[in-house]
């Protein structure tokens, strides 16, 4: 994340799955992370918030079932976008 000047402000570094690995630094407060998603921190289980439902990086899968998941019996209940991370 930059600056309006161009100076930067925050830099993170993932796992495939959204976890954390370095934090270049702190000075931004900054909660929109991994694929600009809202780092929930409040309750201390550090999910991701894709709206539906909670995405868990250091599992790299949701908390609850899909809500398809009747439509696509031959994927994960847990995942997303058939786990294509392209």
């Amino acid at each position: 994340m930059a600056s309006a000047g161009g100076s930067l402000i925050q830099s993170n570094h993932y796992y495939p799955f959204g976890m954390s690995f370095a934090e270049g630094s702190a000075t931004s407060q900054q909660p929109y992370k991994y694929n600009d998603k809202e780092l929930d921190t409040e309750r201390g289980l550090n999910f991701y918030d894709y709206s539906a439902r909670y995405m868990d990086p250091a599992l790299g899968r949701f908390d609850m079932l899909d809500p398809l998941v009747e439509k696509y019996p031959n994927l994960s209940p847990y995942h997303c976008t058939a786990n294509n991370l392209k």
